[in-house]
């Protein structure tokens, strides 16, 4: 994998896809936590700050039914800071549109002719996620993909954080992310 690292003075690239390709075998490797585990400690296994891709999602209908977790209700603050952190991002790209940036990705993935990104990423699942369709998907992971670099760009470069941005002005949240 480290022959395949690319950096560049604004940018580093590193593709993780290549091993798959070469195997022409990629197996699950995301997977929900065992219920025997969380039955231990249901806390311990459910997130308090923010959700990252599907396993906590629950759409714009709420908590669904039968599920484990939270509502978004509990992820109220953090998903406004996703959507600043994209709207950030999407202004820096000549301010696009999170639609206009999900056709490109997926654009850009299928000239690869390396099959469908969406397919692909949901295969590292271990559930299909069938209650969830294929433009949310796909949103789910622009969104927190985008949310990620954003965060992690910030933790770099203080003079990228807004000053009244709450994941590094609050002692709960900030702790939990590792950024000083």
């Amino acid at each position: 994998m480290a022959e395949h690292h690319r950096s560049g003075r604004d940018q580093t690239a590193i593709d993780i896809g290549d091993d798959c390709k070469k195997s022409k075998i990629c197996k699950k490797c995301i997977f929900r936590v065992p219920k025997v585990l969380r039955r231990q400690n249901p806390e311990a296994y459910t997130p308090d700050v923010v959700s990252l891709g599907p396993f906590h999602y629950r759409g714009k209908r709420g908590k669904e039914e039968g599920k484990e977790g939270k509502g978004e209700e509990d992820f109220q603050l953090m998903e406004r800071v996703k959507e600043s952190y994209l709207n950030e991002i999407l202004s820096e790209m000549k301010n696009i549109t999170l639609k206009e940036l999900t056709a490109k990705v997926i654009e850009l993935s299928d000239q690869k002719e390396e099959g469908e990104l969406e397919q692909q990423a949901r295969d590292f699942y271990s559930e299909p996620f069938a209650h969830i369709s294929s433009e949310d998907f796909i949103e789910i992971m622009v969104v927190d993909g985008c949310f990620l670099i954003q965060l992690f760009r910030k933790c770099n470069y203080p003079k990228l954080r807004a000053f009244d941005d709450p994941t590094f002005n609050m002692d709960c949240i900030c702790a939990t992310t590792y950024c000083s």
